[in-house]
C-alpha cells in the first residue's frame, strides 16, 4: 500500500503538468507618448528640457523590467515596470525609446515617440515709431520670427504683457509719445517671451494749426483775423486739375497707384502719408501714369496724394504752393500673410499642416523641404496642394512622408494674383509620428 503523502506528491505532478504553457513572444507595449510636463500631460511640445514617458506593457508571464532611453534607438537604461521615465531633453526634436522583457526572457520590439523643445524666446529686427497720419503715433514691431515652436497667433504687447494683440504694431494719439523701457514683448506659441529692453519715442504734426494775423494802422487802430487750416486732409480738393484713380493692393507687400496725366506736366511728387517717395520710378503713357509701391507693411493702410510739375516750375515739396494737385488723397490696406501656422503628426503616415483662414479672396501655397526651413525656396512648392478652408481655419494632410524623418514648411497667401513674400511667411516643423523599424527600406 502506498502513504497518503506519495499519492499527494502524485497528484500535484499530475496538476503541475497540466498547468504548464509555453510563452515564446515578447510583451505587448501600447500606449508610448512622450508628453510635456507630467505624466498626465500631452502635446507636441514643451517649454522646458523635462520630458515624461509613459507606455504600457503586458504579457502573460508578467513583465520582468524596461529599459528606456531619450534620443538612443537601443535603451539601455532599466526604467523598471511601472510604464514611466522621465529625462531631460534638448533644444529641438527629442525621440524617446523603450522595451520591455517579460518573466521567462522575451523581449519586446522597441518602440518609441517624439516631442519638440523649445527653449528659446522669439527674435525681432528692431522697433520703429512712424506717423500714419496727424496727431497719430504708431510703433512698429520688424521682423518677428520664432525657429521653433512659431510665433503665438497674438504674439504682440506694447503694454508689459498686460494685454496681446496679432497686429505687430499699435498707434498712440498726440503729437509725441514714448514707449518705455520692457514695455514692448513678443511672445511665441509656448510663451517664450522676448523683452525690447530700451525706450522707443515719436512725434506725430498736428491736425490742425491756427494762424493769427495781427494789423495796427497809422492811426493805431488794431485789427485781428484768426484762421484755423486743417492739416489732416492733404491738399484742398479744390486745387485739383488731374484725377487720382485708384490704389489698389497687390499683395502683402504692394500697392499700384494710377492716375490721368497733366498735359502742362513734366514729373510727378508722389506723397506716401504725407511724405514725398525720393525718386519712385513710375511709368506713363498716353493718358494714365502708374506706380507700384513696393516693401510695405502686410495688413497696413497707406494714403497717397500726387503733385504734378510742369515745366515752369520748382520742384517744392509744400502740396498746393507748385504745380498741379491731385484728386482728394486715396488710400489702401495691403493684404495679410498667413498667421497661426501649426505643423504637426498625430497620426500614423501623416503630417498636419493648420493656419488660420484669411478668407474670400485668398488662396494660399504650400512649400516643404527636408533639410531646414532656411533651405525652403519657391521650387519646394506642392503644386496642386490639397488643402481644405472652414470655421476660421485651413488644412493640408501630407501623406507624401518618410517615417522618422522631419520636413519643413512654409505657406504663404495669394490675393488678385500676388504671393506673399516666401522669406517672411510662417514657418515649422515635424517628424512622422510612426517608428521607422531598423530592417525598414524604401520600396
Amino acid at each position: 500500500a502506498r502513504s497518503a503523502a506519495w499519492i499527494a506528491a502524485q497528484y500535484k505532478s499530475m496538476t503541475d503538468d497540466f498547468n504548464t504553457f509555453e510563452d515564446s513572444q515578447g510583451p505587448a507595449i501600447s500606449n508610448v507618448q512622450a508628453r510635456p510636463d507630467s505624466y498626465s500631460d500631452s502635446g507636441e511640445w514643451d517649454n522646458d528640457t523635462t520630458i515624461y514617458f509613459t507606455w504600457s506593457a503586458s504579457d502573460p508571464s508578467g513583465i520582468s523590467d524596461c529599459w528606456a532611453e531619450l534620443n538612443d534607438s537601443t535603451p539601455d537604461e532599466s526604467a523598471g515596470n511601472d510604464g514611466q521615465d522621465t529625462d531631460t531633453g534638448a533644444q529641438g526634436l527629442n525621440t524617446y525609446y523603450v522595451y520591455c522583457q517579460d518573466n521567462v526572457g522575451n523581449s519586446s520590439s522597441v518602440y518609441s515617440d517624439t516631442i519638440n523643445i523649445d527653449t528659446t524666446n522669439p527674435t525681432i529686427a528692431s522697433v520703429t515709431a512712424s506717423s500714419p497720419a496727424c496727431e497719430t503715433i504708431r510703433f512698429t514691431v520688424n521682423g518677428a520670427a520664432d525657429s521653433g515652436s512659431g510665433l503665438n497667433s497674438a504674439a504682440y504687447s506694447f503694454n508689459a504683457g498686460s494685454s496681446w494683440q496679432a497686429s505687430n504694431y499699435k498707434d498712440y494719439s498726440g503729437t509725441s509719445y514714448t514707449i518705455a523701457v520692457n514695455q514692448i514683448k513678443v511672445r511665441d506659441v509656448l510663451a517664450n517671451i522676448y523683452t525690447y529692453a530700451s525706450p522707443v519715442s515719436g512725434t506725430a504734426d498736428a491736425c490742425a494749426l491756427t494762424v493769427t494775423l495781427t494789423v495796427t494802422d497809422s492811426q493805431g487802430r488794431v485789427g485781428v483775423k484768426t484762421k484755423t487750416i486743417n492739416l489732416a486732409s492733404g491738399p484742398s480738393c479744390s486745387d485739383t486739375s488731374f484725377n487720382f484713380n485708384s490704389v489698389l493692393p497687390l499683395g502683402s507687400s504692394q500697392l499700384a497707384l494710377n492716375w490721368d496725366t497733366s498735359a502742362a506736366a513734366t514729373s510727378y511728387t508722389i506723397y506716401r502719408n504725407g511724405s514725398p517717395l525720393a525718386n519712385p520710378s513710375y511709368t506713363c503713357a498716353a493718358s494714365t501714369c502708374s506706380y507700384t509701391d513696393t516693401g510695405l507693411s502686410p495688413a497696413t493702410q497707406y494714403s497717397y496724394y500726387l503733385i504734378a510739375l510742369p515745366a515752369n516750375t520748382r520742384n517744392s515739396t509744400s502740396p498746393g504752393c507748385d504745380g498741379a494737385v491731385s484728386t482728394c488723397p486715396l488710400s489702401a490696406f495691403t493684404r495679410s500673410v498667413v498667421t497661426g501656422l501649426n505643423v504637426s503628426s498625430n497620426t500614423c503616415g501623416l503630417i498636419r499642416v493648420v493656419w488660420s483662414d484669411l478668407g474670400a479672396g485668398y488662396t494660399y501655397h504650400i512649400y516643404k523641404d527636408i533639410i531646414n526651413l532656411n533651405n525652403i525656396s519657391s521650387s519646394d512648392e506642392i503644386m496642386a496642394a490639397n488643402y481644405s478652408c472652414g470655421a476660421g481655419d485651413c488644412t493640408f494632410n501630407d501623406q507624401e512622408i518618410i517615417p522618422g524623418e522631419v520636413y519643413y514648411y512654409k505657406v504663404t497667401s495669394e490675393s488678385e494674383g500676388v504671393e506673399s513674400e516666401l522669406g517672411s511667411a510662417p514657418a515649422g516643423f515635424a517628424s512622422s509620428y510612426c517608428y521607422r523599424a531598423p530592417t525598414w527600406e524604401e520600396k
